[in-house]
């Protein structure tokens, strides 16, 4: 998408567009509909503490556009939860790897994410367990067992009967994992693994 986009040139804007503070109904309403995608820009202790479920985990700091543009499909609508001081910046990160202006549709402070706890919208946490008893759960086959890391590295060796689905692909291909049983996703350091979660 975003080298469609290079070759294309991007859409010329007078003016960013203005993003408003959603109230957190107005926002719960949203991420419970397939066409909206959050993503999730607090620091990734905050997430791991608070996450909204499919929510992307995109802190901003360097690697947001490229973490955003990976996941994005071109229609896809966005909420945010970000600092109401970064909106301005993150939108124009947006835009240059092509969400359409329109496309996003508000934003939340972090703060607010706690209140949306309860009733059918709960956050969760996630798991970071150890390396012990991950090895228990593979052994015994008790976890479905994704690894994340690029096929080059797939290649070089991987894990018995691990599902290979690269960190970049994970959103087109979420219908393969069996989510019968918990899921144990690795890589190479726990970065791209623990976002994966």
């Amino acid at each position: 998408r975003v080298k469609r986009l290079n070759e294309d040139g991007a859409r010329a804007l007078t003016q960013p567009p203005v993003v408003r503070m959603l109230a957190p109904d107005e926002f719960a309403s949203r991420c419970e509909r397939p066409e909206f995608t959050v993503i999730d820009t607090r620091p990734w202790n905050d997430f791991l503490d608070t996450r909204l479920p499919y929510a992307i985990s995109a802190p901003f700091e360097r690697s947001f556009g490229p973490t955003v543009a990976n996941y994005l499909e071109e229609d896809d609508r966005v909420v945010l939860i970000a600092d109401e001081a970064k909106v301005g910046d993150i939108v124009r990160v947006l835009l240059r790897v092509g969400t359409a202006p329109e496309a996003i549709e508000g934003f939340i402070e972090p703060a607010a994410v706690g209140t949306l706890s309860a009733g059918s919208f709960a956050t969760a946490g996630v798991d970071e367990i150890s390396p012990i008893r991950a090895h228990r759960l593979v052994e015994s086959q008790a976890a479905t067992v994704v690894d994340v890391r690029t096929c080059a590295e797939f290649a070089n060796g991987h894990l018995r009967g691990a599902l290979h689905i690269p960190y970049t692909h994970l959103r087109a291909r979420m219908a393969e994992i069996d989510r019968s049983r918990p899921v144990l996703c690795y890589c190479r350091s726990g970065n791209r693994s623990a976002r994966a979660a």
